[in-house]
């Protein structure tokens, strides 16, 4: 059974979709309300929580995925996985009147990344709590709540240089990924969002009670490759969906700051065994960015912060 899912999971690159719970429906149709209520505000005043150590609104644009010159069309806002702890004059009004319901979101969002990172660890013959000992809520983490709005696409908008999110792997952990469908009775439908597999790009619809969830870097070195994290990317609605927004909320997983990530002693094969540089460090021997092993995983998430966005105000 174990090798099993360790075959599915490098089969389809590092994404996969889990059911969602009753509970947590009743939280995600709240919070979609809310998100939508954040993002009709005036760009004035959205602007006045602009992004800063990765906290805060980002406009469109401000953040390219891929390609410095080809436009990411969406604005998000990211808010610390402990909501409780961001400071008032980060917050808008419209999170300050949800922060009971944000944190039963978020600690559920982390309570159901932590199911997820046992049955990976299971999977790679590993304790079952040796990824989940690294990511305790109650510490400090880079973790992040990301609210995100794909405005419709207006006709002036050159297809060429614009994408919705460019091509991209997460940074962190995992990623749960919760997309809106535009009613109750709509089951399933075309969302652009993409993931990579052997070199092609394959659709991943938004399906009712779902959630989307992307193996991220971190957890890709920390197991040598045994994980792929997830190369993604959301296209540009066909003609007639160009008039619809997307809405999605993001729960980005990072280990606690305090944790020094090292190789997993998962008896499978690695397909890319750590190696040492030049100066006797231990390195990773691919992925999209160097990363060095025994140190926690922020200076990662900084550097690549820093070569997305157009500005460092993140």
């Amino acid at each position: 059974m174990k090798k099993n899912v360790y075959s599915k999971l490098v089969l389809i690159q590092g994404s996969f979709m889990l059911k969602t719970m009753g509970f947590l429906n009743k939280l995600l149709t709240r919070f979609f309300d809310v998100s939508k209520r954040l993002f009709e505000l005036p760009l004035e005043t959205k602007e006045g929580y602009i992004v800063k150590n990765n906290v805060g609104y980002t406009p469109i644009g401000q953040e390219r995925l891929d390609k410095l010159d080809l436009i990411d069309y969406k604005e998000a806002f990211n808010f610390p996985a402990a909501v409780k702890t961001t400071s008032d004059d980060q917050l808008p009004s419209t999170i300050k009147e949800n922060m009971q319901a944000a944190e039963k979101f978020t600690r559920t969002c982390h309570d159901v990344g932590g199911q997820v990172l046992r049955s990976l660890a299971a999977a790679l013959c590993l304790d079952s709590e040796y990824f989940v000992n690294a990511h305790s809520y109650d510490k400090k983490s880079s973790s992040i709540f990301r609210l995100l709005h794909y405005p419709s696409v207006p006709d002036s908008v050159n297809s060429a240089t614009t994408i919705r999110a460019g091509s991209h792997s997460d940074y962190g952990t995992i990623t749960l990924l919760f997309q809106q469908l535009p009613s109750n009775s709509c089951e399933e439908m075309a969302s652009g969002l993409q993931v990579l597999i052997k070199g092609s790009w394959h659709d991943v619809p938004a399906k009712k009670g779902c959630i989307v969830v992307n193996i991220a870097d971190l957890l890709s070195f920390w197991t040598e490759g045994r994980l792929c994290s997830a190369v993604h990317r959301v296209i540009l609605p066909e003609d007639d969906l160009k008039s619809l927004s997307r809405y999605t909320i993001a729960f980005f997983i990072h280990p606690n700051d305090e944790y020094i990530i090292l190789p997993t002693p998962s008896p499978l094969p690695a397909p890319f065994p750590a190696k040492k540089d030049n100066d006797g460090n231990l390195v990773a021997s691919f992925g999209p960015s160097p990363f060095t092993y025994n140190q926690n995983g922020k200076e990662y998430l900084w550097r690549r912060l820093n070569s997305t966005y157009t500005s460092a105000t993140y």
